[in-house]
């Protein structure tokens, strides 16, 4: 039991900050997931000049055991692909039944929600605010702001991550950007898993 109480003792909210704890942070550049975005044209010509950091995450994994909780600090960066609000790549977890919380620190946005059968739950983000991704829906946060978007988040440390899913079929619910505003659409190219 020591040792867990070792674990948690290496947490805090201070990391949310990537320049003052570089060493504990996992950074994903628009070039590691440019199919997650719908206008893959857009996304293609952006990295034939530059590759994009759009979000990174602090994650502190416990020993995956039945009864551990995985939680650390995603830091979603301010930015488009094409209309596309910058956003995490989203992803179901391998066991179904798990959910997710998600507590904003700073920033605005969206967690979005769904099922494999396509219901869709659109949450906002904002400071002081907690978001809930219940058990069987996959998610991702959606960064529709100026500023990064921080947020807290918690999870059964054993769930695993299938990001394959939503790489094949995407989600049902874009957020673009039309008319300087966020706006709700659906993705011409999304697929119904059964």
């Amino acid at each position: 039991m020591a040792d867990i109480w070792n674990w948690a003792r290496g947490f805090h909210l201070s990391m949310g900050n990537p320049q003052e704890h570089p060493e504990v942070w996992t950074r994903r550049y628009l070039s590691q997931f440019p199919d997650f975005f719908s206008d893959r044209e857009a996304a293609r010509t952006i990295l034939e000049t530059e590759d994009p950091l759009i979000y990174e995450v602090q994650d502190m994994l416990p020993p995956s055991h039945p009864g551990d909780l995985a939680f650390g600090i995603t830091r979603l960066y301010p930015g488009k692909i094409g209309k596309e609000y910058y956003m995490t790549k989203g992803h179901f977890h391998v066991i179904p039944d798990t959910a997710e919380i998600y507590y904003c620190l700073s920033g605005e946005g969206y967690l979005l929600t769904e099922t494999k059968g396509g219901e869709v739950s659109l949450l906002p983000m904002k400071p002081s605010e907690a978001a809930y991704s219940a058990r069987g829906y996959a998610h991702r946060c959606i960064n529709t702001g100026t500023e990064p978007l921080i947020v807290f988040y918690a999870y059964r440390a054993d769930a695993g991550h299938d990001y394959a899913t939503i790489q094949d079929r995407g989600f049902h619910t874009l957020i673009l950007e039309e008319d300087g505003r966020p706006s709700i659409q659906t993705n011409p190219s999304y697929s119904t898993l059964k």
